[in-house]
């Protein structure tokens, strides 16, 4: 479960890295499918030019975080509380360049990502 959560946010921040950080277990279509959501819920948080490159940037050291966790030998224990971690340090950082209404909406998006790659692990 740990494993599938950490899997479903390399994918989701896809888009920021290149694609060798992506899911293998997702078909292509899949995989297309969610950059295009990613980049669609991006658009809707209306983000200026010195917020995309700031966001682009957050989302880049979060994969990097991500890929290296998923690469270390630590028990599951310790890799969920590494990732919750990194994940509270991506939030802190994305609140620091967000206005409020734009957090609120970059909160729902990753909860609608997570629910959807939730529903696309179930169906394979």
């Amino acid at each position: 479960m740990k494993n599938t959560i950490i899997v479903a946010l390399l994918i989701l921040f896809a888009a920021a890295i290149p694609a060798k950080a992506q899911n293998k277990k997702l078909s292509t279509g899949q995989r297309t499918e969610l950059k295009q959501r990613f980049e669609d819920n991006r658009a809707r948080l209306n983000l200026n030019p010195t917020q995309v490159t700031e966001v682009r940037a957050i989302d880049s050291a979060y994969l990097i975080s991500l890929a290296d966790l998923k690469k270390s030998s630590s028990g599951k224990f310790a890799k969920l509380k590494k990732f919750k971690g990194i994940n509270a340090d991506r939030n802190k950082k994305m609140k620091g360049v967000l206005n409020d209404d734009q957090y609120k909406q970059y909160l729902e998006f990753k909860e609608e990502m997570k629910q959807e790659l939730k529903e696309m692990n179930q169906k394979q």
